[in-house]
């Protein structure tokens, strides 16, 4: 299976140090218990900021005291953290790092140093009134990132311990099918008790209307010939078999499956992303979706490719956002590995 491995292998999780902190810890936990990882927890302290002017003249009046205060801040840091690894089970492997970085940048240097299966990180739902306000660094990540994201609602915790379901949405490309095979392999690791493999197709009731009409006047100038049983109906039930064959096809011929037939069910809806990616996970109370990292983002709409980024976040439920294996990557390990 040509997929990326989140098994014993690092956890890497970033903290605010703060109150917000709390369901993420239990849910890092729980996923380090039930992958047999370590867990790797990274505050960023933030930057010095050089004030200058021109000719590298410095025009801070308090230029000096930055480094101070930024010293404070770091102790203050380090005492917390470590008062977090404290509060967690003994049983567990936690490592502490105070990173002087954007957080972001902190969470993928750490990754890339302890060559990370994944790197857990808390997401605010409701962003504050800049463009990227509260998901600046979940979108940093869930867009670059060298390793698979997990990105989760501040106000939500999961117990992987219990068993749980996961949902794939795959676009029958190539981040689909990346996303099929590590979902799947995440699936047998987290022993979940159900998987809904989903696409939802982009055609919408009037647009298959206006297809299906077109279809008819074509069967009566007599260029195709004429069904008697053709219908919108006819015609969005004859696709949606096309697709549920298609996401059958690719799942019976990935790699070691076999084990998980009877948790695997197709889902096949049309119309927006988003709206229907959400109440397939309302409909399967699924706890994790998961999803190829698509490269190309649209400003206009907040897109990551063809899937709105509202379609990646829900409340209570974590996403996994897998990058492609062909890039080019500074971890040393092979995919799969």
């Amino acid at each position: 299976m040509t997929s990326w491995k989140t098994s014993q292998k690092p956890i890497v999780v970033g903290l605010l140090l703060d109150e917000q902190d709390s369901g993420l810890l239990k849910t890092a936990t729980s996923l380090a218990r039930q992958l047999g990882s370590s867990l790797e927890l990274v505050h960023a302290v933030r930057p010095v900021f050089n004030y200058i002017g021109a000719g590298d003249v410095v025009v801070n009046p308090y230029y000096g005291y930055d480094w101070v205060l930024n010293d404070v801040e770091e102790q203050q840091s380090r005492q917390r953290i470590e008062l977090v690894k404290k509060s967690l089970a003994s049983n567990l492997t936690v490592n502490t790092h105070i990173v002087r970085d954007y957080p972001a940048e902190a969470l993928s240097t750490i990754a890339h140093e302890v060559r990370a299966g994944m790197v857990l990180c808390g997401i605010q739902l409701k962003a504050s009134k800049s463009l990227l306000g509260g998901l600046s660094t979940a979108f940093s990540l869930a867009a670059h990132a060298e390793c698979p994201v997990m990105l989760l609602p501040i106000t939500t915790s999961i117990d992987f311990q219990s068993p749980s379901t996961l949902l794939i949405a795959d676009n029958l490309e190539a981040e689909g099918r990346i996303a099929l095979e590590s979902g799947l392999r995440l699936a047998q690791d987290l022993t979940c008790r159900s998987i809904v493999h989903a696409h939802v197709h982009n055609l919408g009731r009037p647009e298959i209307d206006h297809i299906v009409e077109q279809i008819r006047t074509a069967m009566t100038l007599g260029t195709i010939p004429n069904n008697p049983k053709f219908s919108s109906e006819f015609y969005q039930d004859t696709v949606r078999q096309r697709i549920v064959d298609e996401l059958v096809y690719r799942y019976h011929n990935t790699e070691g499956v076999q084990l998980l037939d009877s948790q695997y069910q197709p889902a096949v809806r049309f119309g927006e992303p988003a709206d229907q990616l959400h109440q397939l996970v309302k409909e399967h109370k699924a706890q994790i979706m998961v999803f190829g990292r698509h490269h190309m983002i649209h400003k206009k709409n907040f897109a990551f490719g063809k899937i709105p980024y509202q379609a990646m976040i829900e409340d209570q439920v974590a996403s996994f956002i897998v990058p492609d294996l062909e890039r080019p990557r500074l971890m040393t390990t092979k995919p799969g590995e």
